[in-house]
Formats: structure tokens, sequence, C-alpha cells
């Protein structure tokens, strides 16, 4: 089995850039591919409208720098990338790239188009000091009504160009729940990605508190919707995993203020039968008039701020006996779901930066050599076309991102195991092993128990198949580990 580090990847650069090196054109796409290999990871973010993916985006940078509302810049296509100086530009279809002003709006941060027309600009590329950006480029993309309407068809083709190659790296893609224009959508960008599209994606069924009607458990009815969800035959197809986040309740966590604490604790020490009355609805947690209550003017805010779900959390939160406001914000967090989905991005994107990576850049050479066959490239070509159709790469992502579901049975310290070996932590040999010596020692260890463990009669199927690919791993690692050549 042949494996493609980005170190590899980057030699076939150099390698492509010496036979093309007459053609200016051909070598500008291959110098924009080796950019590519070194950049981070490209993240991008789609769903349908109101999916809730600036919201997710500010709750993953830990600050207001997405427009949330349904003003014009929404409906453009947003990179967020990381640099010492905060700036805006945008590429203009006529007036190519123009630097946007930016204003401060309390907490969020607007951006001013002056006399351009939204439908004119191509794209924006926000610059911004933010930690997260460090490691990853966030791509907001418009909400879509679907892939046939104008927004969903530029929206696709800026992800995945028809015969061009994707964007991104990996995706997030948004869900309220399973719909037919979701289908649509993963069913054209898989066939766009050639059959790809699941490296690297994963699903999340945004304001998942709203599936609940706000209640108290409405999480819990969100994590029954994801079992349904992991088990559709659809989805499992074109993502690796799903992951409930109330996205709101995530971002308000991440801002709560002292005077929001103040306005929360007044509200949880009202009698139960005003505060249950209070919490009917949001029209009567807002339209109601009493001297002892926060102003409407907060009220309103607290609900645009939380939902309905959030300040019932909170004020449980508090009756329970916290008593100030960084405690209150970091139970928000932890309930929000936004730490697993961090977790699974960490798992699925982080660990496996340089395969993700090696695999863009693969696509994007791929598609040099089918643009501009020439006999010198023949042999390159096909080297590329073997590692790309290596199907282990695909299978250990599809496995990792269920290494904790509930159809695969096995003990706690063994799914440790299993999601480390498959990469998890890292696609060196010894961080996929856990040790820094006698790496081909414990490697076939390793080999001989989950081999052992597939063989088992007693185990299911699921735990069967999860076990064959964790051994297929450890073969593939003795394999690097003979050939003295990195795995992943």
């Amino acid at each position: 089995m042949r494996s493609a580090s980005l170190e590899h990847v980057r030699g076939l650069l150099d390698q492509a850039r010496a036979i093309y090196g007459d053609s200016l054109e051909t070598t500008a796409r291959i110098e924009a591919l080796r950019r590519r290999a070194d950049e981070p990871l490209r993240v991008a973010l789609i769903g349908t409208v109101k999916a809730g993916k600036s919201t997710l985006v500010n709750a993953l940078l830990g600050e207001q720098l997405a427009p949330t509302d349904a003003r014009e810049c929404t409906r453009i296509v947003t990179w967020y990338r990381h640099g010492n100086a905060p700036s805006v530009r945008a590429r203009h279809s006529t007036e190519g790239e123009i630097q946007i002003r930016t204003l401060r709006q309390g907490d969020r941060l607007e951006l001013d188009l002056g006399h351009l027309d939204a439908n004119e600009i191509e794209w924006l590329d926000v610059t911004w000091p933010a930690a997260p950006l460090e490691e990853f480029t966030l791509i907001d993309t418009p909400g879509m009504a679907s892939v046939s309407t104008e927004v969903g068809e530029r929206t696709i083709e800026f992800v995945a160009p028809d015969g061009g190659v994707t964007v991104a790296d990996a995706f997030v893609y948004l869900l309220r729940s399973l719909h037919a224009h979701d289908v649509e959508f993963l069913r054209t960008l898989g066939d766009r990605s050639g059959g790809d599209t699941s490296m690297g994606s994963i699903a999340v069924l945004s304001r998942a508190d709203e599936l609940g009607a706000g209640r108290l458990n409405a999480m819990a009815v969100a994590n029954k919707a994801v079992d349904r969800l992991r088990d559709d035959p659809t989805l499992e197809a074109a993502c690796e995993t799903v992951v409930p986040v109330a996205g709101l309740l995530a971002l308000a966590g991440q801002s709560l203020r002292q005077s929001e604490f103040a306005q929360l604790e007044k509200l949880a020490a009202l009698p139960p039968d005003r505060l249950s009355a209070l919490m009917v609805s949001t029209d009567r947690f807002v339209s109601t008039e009493s001297d002892d209550l926060p102003s409407p003017r907060d009220r309103t805010s607290l609900i645009h701020r939380l939902g309905l779900f959030g300040i019932r959390l909170a004020l449980a939160v508090i009756q329970m006996g916290v008593a100030d406001a960084t405690t209150l914000a970091d139970e928000l967090v932890r309930h929000s779901g936004l730490d697993e989905l961090k977790r699974v991005i960490d798992v699925l994107c982080r660990g496996r930066h340089p395969q993700l990576k090696a695999h863009s850049v693969l696509l994007g050479l791929q598609q040099v050599f089918a643009d501009q066959p020439v006999p010198e490239a023949a042999q390159l070509a096909e080297t590329v076309d073997e590692l790309l159709a290596d199907p282990h790469p695909f299978q250990e992502m599809k496995l990792l991102g269920r290494v904790n579901s509930s159809r695969i049975s096995l003990r706690s310290d063994d799914r440790a195991e299993m999601e480390r070996l498959l990469g998890g932590s890292g696609i060196t040999a010894s961080e996929r092993l856990g040790v820094a010596e006698d790496l081909r020692h414990h490697a076939l260890e390793a080999l001989w128990k989950w081999r052992d463990y597939a063989a088992n009669p007693f185990v299911d199927s699921d735990t069967a198949d999860a076990c064959r690919v964790t051994a297929r791993t450890c073969e593939w690692i003795i394999a690097g580990l003979t050939a003295s050549t990195p795995v992943g």
C-alpha cells in the first residue's frame, strides 16, 4: 500500500513544475497548489438559509466577526484568515480588490460596503488576530434554499466547481433536519468531488435546541435525532459523523456579560409560579410588564443572545447554586455541544491536517494533468491516480467519525486505542502507536490484537468491520516502517 505524506506531495509538485516549466499558466497553478499545501487547513461551512452558519463561525472563533442577520454581507462568500492586523478586503467583479471599511457596533463587527453592490462581489477576505485562525481558515458560504436556486448554484460552484477542484480541505455541513434539498446538495457535492466529499466532512445538527422547542431537555431530544441521522444511509455515505450544536448558546456562553448575569439572577429569584408563567413563550417573556423584572429591552436582548432554551438553562443553573458569570458561561458552553464539535474537528481535521492537505493538493494536481496532458507527465499522473485510488484513508476517516457510536461495542480503553491508531492524535507512526521506540514491535502487537478482535465470533458485524479497518491500519504502519517512509 502506498501512502502520500505531505512531503511526498511537495516532491510530486516539484516534478510537475519541472515538466511544465515552459507554461506560465500551468506553473502558476502548480505554485498555487504548493501555497495551499503550506497554508492552514481550509474548512468551509455550508448549509441552507437560517441554518446558523455565521453564528457557528462566531462560536468557533469566540467573537462576533460574521454577520448573523439578513444583511447583504451574508450573501457573499467570506474567508476568515489569521493575521496580526485586522483588515477586510473585497474581490469586486470589475474593480478588483478593494479595502472594506469596518465598524464596531457594540460587540459585533459591521462591514460597510459603501457604493458596492453585493451581487458584484465575488468574495470577502477577513484577516483577524483570532487564535483559532492560526490552525484553520474558515469559509462562510451563503445560505441556500436549494441547489437549484441562483445562490445554491453559486455556492456549490464555488465550493466544488464542475470540472475543477474543491476549494476547501474539509467541510462542515449544517442541517436543521435531513430534508430533500440537503440530500440533493450532498449528492451534488459528492459527484463534483469524485465521491470524496466525506473526506473531512462533518454534519452539524444546528440550532439543536429548537428540536426540543426550547425546553430544558432540548439537547437530549437533539441527541436522539442525531442517533437517527447517523444511521441514515444518505448521510452516512456523505460525511464522517453528525454533531448537535446550539450555536446561539455557544456564542452567548463565550461572551456573557456581567450585566446579563445580573438580569438572569433577578429572573431566577422570582417565585416559581411567576417564573413559569413568564417562560411560557418568547412573546410572554418579552411583553410582560412588571417593575421587578428586567426592562423589556433587556429581556429582548437576552432572547436574541440566548434564545428561550438558553434562558431556561441559565435560570436552572443559577437556581442550582451558580453565583458568578464565569461559571454560568462555562456551563452554557458545555451544554451547547460546542466542545464536542471542537473535539470532533480536532480529531477529524486538525489531527489529519497533513492527510487532508495532501488529498486536496493531489486532486488539484490530477486536474492539472487532465487539463494539460503531455507525454512527460504520464508516469507522474499515474502515481497521483494510484495515491488517490487508495481506499484505506477514506475508510479510516469514516471509522474515525464513528468510533464512539453505540454501533461499535468496545471498552473505553479499546475505543481510545482505536481512535489513536486511526490517526485521531496525529498520523505519524509514533503518534498512531502512542510510543516513541520499538515501533515495529508495537505495531505487530496491535495488528495481532485487532485481527483477533475482528475474528471473534461473538463480536457483532459493525464492531468486527471496525476492527478489520484498524488491523489494516496496523498493516499500513508496518509497511511504512519497513519502507522507512512516513505513514499518512
